[in-house]
């Protein structure tokens, strides 16, 4: 999304400007929704052309003449570009292993995890679960001690349920976050960027990276459950205990420096 301090609108892609990984997902969840290739340009603020290319970029070859059309892949679309990236500069040797940096990166959030004090509150059960509570989630969960458990959201900017929103995931150990831009706050959208997700790292992998995910009771996140079929624990957080999933809200809150309130998301770009 495009780091932007202020309330204006973020201004166009500029000329040069390259795709994030984040873009070619939303490539592919645009084309399930059967977007244009003009429909996704707007969207992602480039032009025809530059999609076109990107999806023949990522797209592989037909073997033979039966079988279905490969689809467009967003890995191999990013595998491809990085290839290309990789012979026309060279690698900045001060920031590979480098301590200095590797020391700025870590406490980024630091800032975050210290300004929320918990306040203890009693637990509300007047509001529909979709799953399993988090009240029965192993503490291993908790302590961190393995990669692979997430938290969910969504981060709204004008009008909810109306326009695009972002969705976001954390990996609790790794503090890894995805941010990926959907076509609006409700089921079908998020199922359909976790479909993209289950589909790049496969079935073999996807339990793998994706142990448990621990989302809260919104509406969009009414189906997440169906997760489970392919090997992923799903739990719900209590009613408006939104510490329970404290890393995301703060991964969210430094987003939100970027995307203010109250400004719509379909105004922004997907560039960094």
């Amino acid at each position: 999304m495009s780091r932007n301090n202020s309330t204006m609108i973020t201004p166009s892609r500029k000329r040069g400007q390259h795709l994030k990984f984040e873009d070619r997902v939303s490539i592919k969840i645009y084309r399930k929704l059967k977007y244009t290739l003009r429909a996704i340009a707007d969207v992602l603020d480039c032009s025809p052309s530059t999609i076109m290319y990107e999806i023949k970029r990522g797209t592989g070859e037909r073997n033979g003449s039966r079988g279905r059309f490969p689809e467009y892949n967003p890995s191999r679309g990013q595998a491809n570009y990085e290839v290309n990236r990789s012979r026309c500069h060279r690698k900045a040797k001060a920031l590979n292993g480098n301590p200095f940096v590797d020391w700025v990166i870590t406490p980024f959030n630091l800032p975050e995890a210290l300004r929320r004090r918990h306040k203890k509150k009693l637990i509300r059960n007047n509001k529909r679960s979709y799953g399993t509570s988090i009240t029965e989630r192993p503490e291993e969960i908790s302590a961190e001690i393995e990669e692979g458990h997430w938290e969910i959201d969504t981060v709204v900017g004008k009008r909810a349920g109306k326009e695009s929103v972002v969705l976001t995931l954390v990996e609790k150990k790794t503090d890894y976050y995805i941010a990926i831009k959907i076509p609006g706050k409700d089921a079908a959208s998020v199922m359909i960027a976790m479909e993209v997700l289950r589909e790049e790292y496969g079935d073999k992998f996807f339990s793998k990276v994706f142990k448990s995910i621990t989302a809260d009771n919104g509406s969009e996140f009414s189906r997440l459950s169906e997760l489970e079929a392919y090997g992923v624990s799903i739990y719900f957080a209590h009613p408006y205990f939104s510490w329970e999933r404290a890393q995301n809200e703060r991964h969210n809150r430094i987003l939100r420096r970027y995307i203010q309130k109250g400004v719509s998301i379909d105004l922004y770009s997907k560039a960094l």
